[in-house]
């Protein structure tokens, strides 16, 4: 059918090739573009919720990586604080025990359980103490 409206309008018979399509052709093509309406239609709504889907998952993964992004910023300041802690804690007693001996004062006592001797402020404190 649609070969014989080109043809038609090829042929310069435009009130047949109109009459055709107004006719014949749209009683064939209607039930067809409805379909393709019904598919258009559906497949629309399958890409809508596949897109809403995607949005959602996607807030989700962003969401749990800010947690762990910011467990892992906690972790790596804590870790920070007790390094810093266990350097300095030991560092001060040490500089307050030479600070003494330096006054004068040698009654000093070292609690050697309080110290590592493996580590270099316990070795020097068990050595002097």
């Amino acid at each position: 059918m649609s070969d014989r409206l080109v043809s038609m309008l090829q042929n310069g018979q435009f009130v047949e090739a109109n009459d055709l399509y107004y006719g014949d052709y749209m009683a064939s093509f209607e039930p067809m573009r409805s379909a393709m309406d019904k598919y258009t239609d559906l497949s629309l709504q399958a890409s809508e919720e596949s897109y809403e889907s995607s949005i959602s998952l996607s807030e989700s993964i962003f969401r749990n990586s800010m947690i762990i992004v910011v467990l892992v910023m906690i972790l790596i300041v804590a870790g920070g604080l007790f390094l810093k802690n266990s350097i300095s804690k030991p560092l001060n007693e040490a500089a307050q025990i030479v600070e003494k001996i330096s006054n004068g004062d040698l009654r000093i006592t070292i609690d050697r359980n309080s110290y590592n001797p493996k580590d270099q402020i316990g070795f020097l404190l068990l050595k002097n103490g």
